[in-house]
């Protein structure tokens, strides 16, 4: 009798980048203590050359713990390349698992996270600081609505999940002017209608350090590139609805205002 071959729906998606490779070992090591396996790997190693020694610890995750792991080299624009993956990754998978190559996450979080969005279009979980252990955001669970990210955004590629259905209907709509994905990506689903429900308790570990694109720390340099991301996010989304006339509005009337290190205003 031939064995059926079971289908795996779920993948798991990262991008690799010159600042981040050097924690694969960090990753894999985190990817074997999942309790949930049954779930395909896809990683992206973006403006990074080839190598062969990636391929070989992959192998061995892949033989240790029976991931089906899937792996592409690019040379292109972060958000760019990130919006070819996932339109392929529609293509295959029901359901995709977004975390940022330099994070960890809960043994529990891929386990979770799956079951939730047989219910749910979007998933965002909560973040810890990895050295620190701070919990960044409240710790029980609520249904995301369009007002929760109107100043800011909870969700990073690193805490993010969605079903195909729903990213299918917005990924035609990433624009790389914007440049971060994670904001614009929930803002589009939640004005799709898209259902997302917050988790507070699973965590994906967020490493600081100086490579993080926007940082923790408020200095001036921070601050007006937290500034000029609210901007484009306000001009672009202010065409498609009302709210975004308004803070935008608010956010030009404010423009010369310096902002203290204890004000939220310019957080993304």
């Amino acid at each position: 009798m031939i064995k059926k071959i079971e289908k795996i729906d779920t993948v798991l998606y990262t991008v690799f980048h010159p600042y981040s490779i050097n924690f694969l070992k960090s990753f894999i090591f985190n990817l074997e203590k999942q309790k949930f396996k049954k779930f395909d790997i896809f990683i992206c190693f973006n403006n990074l050359k080839f190598n062969k020694l990636y391929l070989k610890k992959l192998e061995k995750l892949k033989i240790k713990s029976s991931f089906n792991i899937f792996y592409k080299f690019e040379d292109k624009n972060p958000i760019i390349v990130r919006k070819i993956n996932i339109k392929y990754l529609l293509r295959k998978y029901k359901k995709i698992i977004f975390i940022d190559s330099d994070d960890t996450m809960d043994p529990n979080r891929m386990l979770i996270i799956n079951k939730k969005l047989n219910t749910y279009d979007f998933i965002v979980n909560n973040i810890k600081s990895m050295k620190k252990k701070k919990i960044y955001f409240k710790k029980k669970n609520f249904k995301i609505k369009l007002q929760n990210i109107l100043d800011n955004s909870f969700a990073g590629l690193s805490n993010f999940a969605a079903k195909s259905t729903a990213l299918k209907k917005i990924i035609n709509n990433i624009e790389k002017k914007l440049l971060v994905l994670d904001w614009q990506l929930i803002t589009f689903l939640l004005l799709y209608k898209f259902k997302g429900l917050f988790v507070g308790s699973v965590f994906t570990f967020y490493r600081i350090y100086q490579h993080n694109y926007i940082s923790p720390n408020d200095n001036d340099n921070n601050l007006a590139q937290k500034k000029k991301i609210k901007l484009l996010h306000y001009k672009f989304f202010s065409k498609l609805n009302k709210l975004y006339v308004k803070k935008l509005k608010e956010l030009t009337n404010n423009i010369s205002k310096k902002y203290t290190k204890k004000n939220e205003f310019y957080n993304t």
